[in-house]
């Protein structure tokens, strides 16, 4: 009995484990996707831009924006942007001079993971 017991135990150990790699690689992937998502979006905003400058506000996009055309919520925008080394944001500043909303945009040089 105590032989079934530990092969048990010795199963739901395995299975733990195989459990928890299975669900941090479905996060990473997907994460990986909504980067990719993100990326491929503001790239091809950004060469719009570049066609016609007066229609597409030079490849920038708000959370907002990215957010209604991506699917995808506040933080997961967030998350992949900040996660991209192609992706630039910065805050744009309203008539009272504060921070009103985040703007992204694509850049194709890898952007510099130091604070200069």
């Amino acid at each position: 009995m105590g032989e079934v017991v530990g092969v048990i135990a010795n199963l739901g150990s395995i299975a733990t484990g195989v459990v928890a790699v299975w669900a941090w690689a479905s996060f990473k992937l997907r994460a990986k996707g909504q980067r990719t998502r993100l990326e491929n979006y503001l790239k091809r905003v950004m060469d719009e831009a570049q066609r016609d400058p007066r229609q597409s506000g030079e490849g920038m996009r708000s959370l907002f924006h990215l957010m209604a055309h991506l699917y995808m919520t506040e933080s997961q925008v967030y998350e992949a942007a900040f996660a991209s080394k192609k992706i630039k944001s910065w805050p744009r500043t309203g008539e009272d001079g504060v921070a009103d909303q985040v703007m992204f945009q694509y850049n194709p040089e890898i952007r510099s993971r130091s604070i200069a």
